[in-house]
């Protein structure tokens, strides 16, 4: 199997999930700003195979998780396509305490993901903040929030 199927393979179990049209819905981990729409995720990065991890430079271990976003412009034919964006995440736990993810662009054919780490203790819940500015015409910049509670062990 070529790197390019296991990256479109991890890529794909990444996002199957939030890949659906949805306005806020939480379950599918979708937001709707105008034309926009953001996709994020999280997932422990030991979930990733050892050669994607290692492609990628991602720390693989039950204790760092990986935030992954995309963000879609909705053409009026109901065309979707991928946008360069300027993504930030931070989150901070229940103590207060600040974490950053350093996000870096995936391109996978057209396909455009944002990912980047934290590292979290066992029951540790994050409220985190994603801020995104599309790339695409003079879009505004958005922002929203999640919460996520992790388990480690």
């Amino acid at each position: 199997m070529s790197q390019k199927t296991i990256l479109r393979a991890t890529l794909l179990a990444l996002l199957s999930i939030t890949f659906y049209p949805a306005m806020a819905d939480k379950n599918k981990r979708t937001i709707q700003f105008g034309s926009y729409t953001v996709h994020y995720n999280t997932l422990p990065t030991d979930f990733l195979s050892i050669k994607i991890a290692k492609q990628f430079k991602i720390v693989r271990s039950s204790k760092r998780i990986l935030v992954n976003i995309a963000v879609k412009h909705n053409a009026k034919d109901s065309k979707t396509t991928a946008v360069p964006a300027k993504v930030t995440v931070r989150a901070h736990n229940m103590t207060g305490q600040l974490k950053y993810a350093d996000m870096r662009a995936v391109h996978d054919g057209k396909a455009i993901y944002y990912i980047g780490e934290f590292s979290v203790a066992n029951r540790e819940r994050l409220n985190f903040t994603v801020t995104v500015t599309p790339k695409h015409k003079q879009a505004s910049t958005y922002s929203f929030k999640f919460k996520k509670k992790f388990m480690t062990q």
